[in-house]
């Protein structure tokens, strides 16, 4: 919906990741599942309202290339 939210904070890694998860699952983020390199994903992301930064997918993508994750791409 494009509507700013507040950032939570969480008691535990575990409780992150439930959200994380939870939140993926959701219809607006079905496509990154089948996407198959770190832009697609994080664009993704981008496109469901998931970051709030417009150069989210760029700047995922540079820090993944920085650290030669795309040997993960597959």
């Amino acid at each position: 919906d494009g509507a700013m939210r507040k950032f939570r904070k969480f008691k535990s890694l575990y409780e992150s990741v439930t959200c994380a998860i939870r939140v993926m699952n959701k219809q607006r983020y079905k496509g990154i599942f089948s996407e198959r390199s770190t832009y697609g994903q994080a664009l993704v992301l981008q496109r469901g309202f998931y970051a709030s930064d417009r150069g989210y997918a760029k700047k995922i993508a540079a820090k993944a290339q920085s650290l030669r994750l795309q040997k993960y791409d597959k």
